[in-house]
């Protein structure tokens, strides 16, 4: 007697994550966000402080990671939205 294997729904990987997850993913961004800035509002009043190059360049990378990390919370957000259906 061969045994069957019922594949059934669970057993599929959601193509949608769940409400859990994409609180834990906003959180994520969000404090990445925060972080990045109160870095940036940092590393920006110590240049103007020293105004060392290096110090500089830093604040400059800071910007860079802000908005890396705001297009992908923004990302993130847009993915609850559906496209619009074609004519």
């Amino acid at each position: 007697m061969s045994e069957q294997i019922v594949q059934t729904k669970t057993d599929r990987p959601s193509p949608r994550r769940n409400e859990q997850e994409l609180r834990d993913a906003h959180f994520a961004m969000r404090l990445s966000l925060i972080v990045g800035l109160a870095m940036l509002i940092g590393k920006t009043t110590v240049y103007f402080m020293t105004h060392s190059a290096a110090i500089f360049s830093d604040a400059a990378e800071s910007v860079v990671h802000v908005i890396a990390v705001g297009f992908a919370w923004f990302r993130l957000s847009a993915q609850h939205y559906s496209a619009p259906k074609r004519l």
